[in-house]
């Protein structure tokens, strides 16, 4: 009752659920994949000390690297493609 009555300790909505990150995510997203985190950090680009941060949820990444991760998640190959083609 004392953490429904607190206004900085409301429930998130669905929405912005959504939105949020959850680590575990990304680490059964990179899994699914079958790499390994450095192999996952080398073939998408992201720093490995970073990518660690974000599973350990020391951090989580910001919006545009949010949205990046979707766009792995959605096709993997494309991105990794992309990636190696270079020449955008």
């Amino acid at each position: 009752a004392a953490a429904r009555a607190d206004p900085d300790a409301q429930p998130m909505t669905d929405g912005e659920l959504a939105q949020s990150f959850r680590p575990a995510d990304l680490t059964a997203m990179r899994k699914r994949l079958g790499l390994s985190q450095s192999a996952f950090a080398r073939r998408f680009q992201i720093n490995l000390r970073t990518l660690q941060d974000w599973e350990q949820g020391r951090r989580a990444p910001e919006e545009i690297a949010r949205a990046y991760l979707r766009v792995i998640a959605y096709d993997p190959n494309a991105v990794a493609a992309a990636l190696e083609d270079g020449s955008a």
